[in-house]
């Protein structure tokens, strides 16, 4: 009765054989030399075939190292379709299966831009293979930061980059700026009680401006022209900020108050065959006030 059945399903088999069969639409090199090979010959045959479709029906029973040459979807049970795909397999009408993985470890990390790479052993034919774990994680945008300022006569520039990988994912360049122009000159020395053709010289290219300048009153304020230290009085005078003039009034700064020590300071160290200074400095001004020679050591 057994045998009886066993060659319907062949007949049956035969028949299916020849119906197009969907394909896996993988790389060659994730497919396996001998996934199919049932009866371990190293060749794909219809005797193959067979044995899987006696698997099939429970007229025989592969070992858990077996299973994988015997299936080809479902690697928990042998079925009829996989003894129909290796009988197809035999007369050239499939492509090879894929590989059955085995263990795999990671020998790259996903990164911005790649996926994370696996390396995996086929437990039919030993093929090593690479496959795709993680997903790439894909960019990270930064803060614009400004790589090179504009300036009157240069544009400038500034990039977004990612934060992992540092990768630029966008740049943009940066206008013009208005020139830098320094104080107000003239020619004949600046009067601001007439007026005069004055100009201003840009700090960055040069470049010169020029315009008229009305007679007015003098803008004055006090201007510190001495500092004040430890020792002597400083001064202060009334100054127009336009033009310079004084008025000729004057005011002393105090100071001379003296200088405020420090603690000592080595500044050199002694050694066995040199000698070494220690100073004291003012607090206020850092002058150098005393100083002492450190006799070397031994």
């Amino acid at each position: 009765m057994k045998k009886r059945i066993l060659s319907i399903l062949l007949a049956t088999l035969t028949l299916l054989t020849w119906l197009p069969f969907q394909k896996p639409a993988d790389a060659a090199s994730l497919r396996c030399m001998l996934r199919g090979d049932a009866d371990g010959d190293g060749e794909i045959t219809a005797t193959d075939a067979r044995l899987i479709l006696r698997c099939s029906v429970g007229l025989e029973s592969p070992g858990p190292k077996q299973r994988p040459f015997f299936t080809y979807e479902n690697i928990d049970r042998v079925t009829a379709m996989d003894a129909r795909y290796v009988l197809r397999l035999s007369v050239g009408l499939e492509d090879r299966p894929l590989h059955y993985p085995g263990n795999g470890r990671s020998v790259s990390a996903a990164t911005c831009t790649e996926p994370e790479q696996i390396e995996t052993t086929c437990r039919c034919c030993g093929a090593v293979y690479l496959t795709e774990g993680e997903a790439a994680k894909g960019h990270t945008p930064g803060n614009w930061e400004i790589t090179e300022k504009a300036t009157c006569i240069e544009e400038g520039r500034r990039e977004r980059r990612c934060t992992v990988c540092e990768e630029v994912l966008a740049a943009e360049a940066l206008p013009l700026t208005d020139h830098v122009y320094g104080d107000m000159q003239c020619d004949q020395g600046l009067n601001c009680e007439k007026a005069q053709n004055v100009y201003y010289i840009c700090k960055v290219c040069g470049a010169r401006k020029n315009e008229v300048k009305y007679a007015s009153s003098h803008n004055f304020k006090w201007v510190t022209t001495i500092a004040p230290t430890c020792t002597t009085s400083g001064l202060r005078e009334e100054i127009c900020t336009v033009c310079g003039y004084k008025t000729g009034e004057a005011q002393s700064l105090p100071g001379g108050n003296g200088h405020i020590l420090s603690a000592w300071e080595i500044v050199i160290a002694p050694t066995a065959t040199n000698d070494g200074k220690r100073v004291r400095r003012c607090l206020r001004c850092e002058q150098i006030i005393e100083e002492e020679i450190l006799p070397k050591l031994g």
